[in-house]
């Protein structure tokens, strides 16, 4: 059967690739890519902007690092499911430039600490996201396993005792 708006049978890309049989799998997958630009390009903003334009949020200055970068690798981290190990290189390197360009900014200044907390909290925020999706993909796994039939289990005293009964060749008819 095949759709009147593509000539295609319907799912077959999705079906081929596994992870992405949804609809709904591909459009949170999208979601979550464009909110991580924009959460890229909000960083940099914050962090190159003099500090005036900075929200205050009462929360400790590192944490409140932490937590924002955290955040962004999380969603970055969903967002490109299959990359999670070139996130966590990007965006440490991200953090440092991020640093390096502060100390060219009016009124900034780049701080080896504040490079340290961001590149952790990418690093924590993709990490959460790589143990969920383990975690989930495990629990998958053991359901597929109790939805199977369970192997038929025979003893070998059974087994012996009906081949000893078996003749080893079928009687033949005599002329």
């Amino acid at each position: 059967m095949y759709t009147q708006r593509t000539g295609h049978r319907p799912s077959s890309w999705f079906n081929s690739r596994p992870g992405l049989q949804s609809q709904g799998v591909m459009t949170a997958i999208k979601i979550a890519r464009a909110t991580a630009w924009l959460l890229v390009f909000a960083a940099v903003f914050l962090t190159l902007a003099p500090r005036s334009f900075r929200p205050i949020t009462g929360v400790e200055h590192h944490l409140e690092h932490f937590l924002a970068f955290a955040f962004l690798g999380l969603v970055f981290a969903t967002g490109y499911p299959n990359r999670r190990l070139v996130l966590a290189i990007v965006g440490i390197a991200m953090a440092a430039l991020l640093e390096i360009f502060q100390s060219w900014a009016p009124g900034r200044h780049a701080n080896i600490s504040d490079f340290a907390v961001n590149a952790i909290g990418m690093c924590v925020g993709v990490a959460f996201v790589a143990v969920v999706d383990r975690m989930r993909r495990a629990i998958r796994y053991t359901k597929t396993l109790r939805r199977a039939p369970a192997p038929r289990l025979v003893s070998a005293s059974a087994d012996s005792a009906a081949a000893a009964a078996r003749p080893l060749h079928p009687p033949r008819a005599h002329r």
